[in-house]
Parts: C-alpha cells; sequence; structure tokens
C-alpha cells in the first residue's frame, strides 16, 4: 500500500516539475523575444539617427578613425634589408618588323643609338632597424625615404654609362683606378723593401697605363658602336643586318682579331651597300609589285650611302675593342663562355619557365641552323626514332618542323596556317594540307613514329596551338 502510494506520489511531482520547466521555457521565450523586440527599435532609431548625420560629418568622422588607426604604433624588433651592388648592361635589338613610318624609325632608330648601357654600376644601399616603435606610417616614410635618396645616383649612373656618351663613368672608374695603382702599389712595396718598392713603382704605372688607354679605347668603341648600330637600323636591310649581326657579337680577344673582324664588317658594309642597290627593288617588286619596286629603289639608294659608313664605324668600334683586349690581356678575366644552352621564353606570350635542358638544347640545335628562329615563339617538342635515325618535331606558332639531329637539317617545315586536318595512322602522324605544296609536291606531311602516346601528344598539342594561334 505504501508502495503504491509513493509511486503515485512520484508520478504527481514529475509531472508538476515538467509543468514548471514548459512555463519556465515559454516565460524565457517571451523574454528573448522581448528584447530582440526591443533591439530592433533600436537598432531603427539608431540607422533613423545615422541618415540624419550630415555627409560632412560622417566624413569628417571617418578621417579621424583612419588618423587614429595610422596614429597607432608598432613595435618591430629587426628590420634588415641587405644593400645590392651590381652592374647593369642592356642592349637594344633592332629585330622588329619594318615599318615605313617616317617617325617611328627616327624614335627606334635613337633608341637603339643611346638604349644601350654598358657595366653602369648600381649600387643600393642596405637599411637595418632595430626595436623600433613607430607608426606603421612613418617605419614606411623611413624605408621610401631611404631609396628614394638613391634613386637621384642612380639615375646619374646609368646616364653616365650610355654608350653614345662614350660610358663616361667606365672611363673615370677606369683613370681612377690607375691613379691609385700608381700611388698604392709603390707604398706597398717600399713597406716590404726597396726591390719591392721599385717593383711597385713600375706596376703602378703599367696600371696608369693600362687602365688608361683601356678605358679610353672602350670609350672611343662604344660611341662608334652605337652610330654604326644606328646607321644600320635606318638602312632597312633585313640580309644585312642579319650579316652584320654574325661578325658584331664577336668579342676580340687582342688588337689583331679587332682589326679581322673590324674589316669584315667594313667589307659586308660595302658589299650590301652595291649589291642592294640591285638586289632590294627586285625583292620587294615580288613581293609587292609596283609599290614594292618604289620601296625597294628608296632602300637600296639609301643603303648606298649608309652602311659604308656604318663599316667604318663597326671597323673603329672592333679595332678598339682589340686594343682594350690587348690592353687588358693579363688581367684576370670573368668566364664569358657559356655553361648552358639558351634560355627558352615559351608561347605568344612570352612565359618565362623554369629552365628546361631539353627544350633549350632543341632551341639552339633551331638557332644554330638559322638565326632568325630565335624570334619564333616556341611550344613544344618531340624527340622521336624513325629507321635509326634520331629525328624531333618542334612545335612553334609561326613554323612546324620535322628535322634531323644528326644531320642538322631541316626534313619538312609548314606554317600551322595551312594544316587543314591531324590524323593518326599506324606508322605515324599524318597532316594534311589544305593546298598542294610545290616544294614537297604532296597534299600532306607526316611523323613516322610508332608510340601510340606520343602521337597522341603530339596531336592533342598542334591542335591546341592550331585553335590558338
Amino acid at each position: 500500500m505504501l508502495e503504491q502510494l509513493y509511486s503515485v506520489y512520484k508520478q504527481i511531482t514529475l509531472s508538476f516539475i515538467s509543468n514548471m520547466r514548459v512555463d519556465d521555457q515559454l516565460k524565457q521565450f517571451d523574454f528573448e523575444y522581448a528584447i530582440s523586440q526591443e533591439e530592433h527599435k533600436q537598432f531603427d532609431s539608431i540607422e533613423q539617427g545615422v541618415a540624419q548625420i550630415p555627409e560632412q560629418a560622417l566624413t569628417e568622422y571617418q578621417t579621424e578613425q583612419n588618423g587614429r588607426s595610422q596614429r597607432l604604433t608598432t613595435y618591430i624588433n629587426k628590420i634588415e634589408i641587405y644593400p645590392l651592388n651590381f652592374n647593369l648592361t642592356f642592349y637594344s635589338s633592332a629585330k622588329t618588323n619594318l615599318q615605313y613610318n617616317m617617325l617611328m624609325q627616327i624614335l627606334k632608330t635613337i633608341g637603339i643609338v643611346i638604349g644601350n648601357i654598358d657595366e653602369a654600376p648600381l649600387i643600393l644601399g642596405g637599411i637595418f632597424l632595430e626595436n623600433s616603435f613607430d607608426t606603421s606610417h612613418a617605419i614606411l616614410t623611413k624605408l621610401a625615404t631611404h631609396y628614394k635618396d638613391m634613386l637621384f645616383n642612380l639615375i646619374l649612373k646609368l646616364i653616365g654609362s650610355i654608350e653614345i656618351f662614350g660610358n663616361p663613368v667606365g672611363l673615370v672608374k677606369h683613370v681612377a683606378k690607375g691613379v691609385y695603382d700608381l700611388f698604392d702599389k709603390p707604398i706597398e712595396g717600399f713597406i716590404k723593401g726597396p726591390i719591392e718598392g721599385g717593383i711597385g713603382i713600375a706596376k703602378g704605372a703599367g696600371s696608369l697605363v693600362q687602365n688608361t688607354v683601356s678605358g679610353i679605347s672602350n670609350s672611343m668603341s662604344k660611341i662608334a658602336g652605337s652610330i654604326s648600330g644606328g646607321l644600320a637600323y635606318i638602312s632597312l636591310d633585313k640580309q644585312y643586318k642579319q650579316e652584320r649581326e654574325q661578325f658584331r657579337v664577336v668579342k676580340p680577344n687582342q688588337i689583331i682579331s679587332g682589326i679581322y673582324l673590324g674589316g669584315k664588317l667594313l667589307y659586308v658594309s660595302v658589299t650590301r651597300a652595291v649589291v642592294g642597290v640591285f638586289d632590294l627593288p627586285v625583292n620587294q617588286a615580288k613581293r609587292k609589285g609596283m609599290k614594292g619596286l618604289t620601296i625597294g629603289v628608296l632602300e637600296g639608294t639609301a643603303g648606298f650611302f649608309i652602311k659604308p659608313f656604318a663599316g667604318v664605324f663597326d671597323f673603329v668600334s672592333k679595332t678598339t675593342d682589340g686594343i682594350k683586349a690587348t690592353a687588358q690581356y693579363w688581367d684576370d678575366k670573368a668566364n664569358d663562355k657559356r655553361t648552358r644552352d639558351i634560355r627558352v621564353i615559351y608561347q605568344q606570350e612570352q612565359l618565362y619557365k623554369n629552365y628546361n635542358a631539353k627544350d633549350a638544347k632543341i632551341m639552339q640545335f633551331l638557332i644554330n641552323m638559322n638565326n632568325k628562329f630565335e624570334d619564333y615563339y616556341y611550344y613544344d617538342s618531340f624527340e622521336y626514332e624513325s629507321g635509326g635515325t634520331e629525328l624531333v618535331f618542334v612545335l612553334m606558332y609561326q613554323q612546324f618542323f620535322n628535322c634531323d639531329r644528326k644531320k642538322k637539317s631541316i626534313i619538312w617545315q609548314i606554317d600551322p596556317n595551312s594544316v587543314q586536318d591531324i590524323q593518326m595512322i599506324n606508322d605515324g602522324v599524318l597532316f594534311l594540307l589544305k593546298d598542294y605544296n610545290e616544294k614537297y609536291k604532296a597534299k600532306q606531311v607526316q611523323l613516322h613514329m610508332t608510340q601510340e602516346r606520343q602521337m597522341e601528344q603530339v596531336i592533342l598539342k598542334s591542335q591546341w596551338l592550331l585553335s590558338n594561334i
């Protein structure tokens, strides 16, 4: 009996507690709802108040807040930027399409003449800030001021290193080194003894003569080379520029080789001056008819007078280069031999990617066959064998090449715009052409490949390139 009464009491008590909890939850809900409604009312009133504030007052408030944020100080344990010390050499190139706009020709010629910079010594001093406690704006101002003060000196050094001015910075640098050695070498020698002092006098005098001759010949070479480069550009003769470039890039190692290279450049200039009078009008007439004939006559006539002068300045430039090389014959020299093949710049966008030895080797292979391929846009290449022969298929935006690596020759090359379709067959990849090719006596060319995976890649990348030209 007592147990039954206790169970009834327990049920009543639990029921009462649960009802109390429901009531509390409802009350809590009502309380929270009331507060949320009050908050909405306050928020609405704030919005109405902000809308009534004048725009000028809001702007002033925001400016003040920004000012406060800028005045917040920041602690920086250490800022250390190391100094930069390097020599800048820059040579402009005339590898552009010919344009017959006189103003553009003049501007480009001026750019080629004054755009070359020879070993401009540029120094950016470092900066060191430790335990700095200041605003971020003040710290940035310190950094900007530090480098801004150096900018003027850098600009002066760049101007002073322009080749058309004879690189006066380089001339002063050479002469200053000679004068310094003239006093420093004897002092250093006499500290050790009288005999060493006499040797020091000889070394100092030799250094003065060497650096003076080297500086003067370098300045003369740069002035003559800049003038000859400008004259060669306005000659508008592509073949002349290519032949001249082959000898111009070669550096003489002593005076004899300098005279030889200068003589070759003078010979090329005089020869092309005479031949161009007849050659240029004919070639232009074949391409553009009567208009081309007129242009060719003007080019040939202008080149007849311009090219010999360019050759004379080239001769002076290379000869003085040889004198400089002779004066510096016993000096320690940097290694000027290329340790790896030329880096490839990819696609029309001129993308700079990680160095790829395979692509570099193939690009160098093409340039060795013809210098003009250096200006082509490289996309990709595929090495393969056919009948025991090492071949390479190169995709470029201007041409598709199938080359023999061993014979260093081009088996066939086609314009991508002439390709109608690409198909995979049993023994390779077939390029179907839109028109009959007179050179290869066919309307198709073939890559004799055996690996199916490679053939699929060739077709895939060739089609992508054709769709993006």
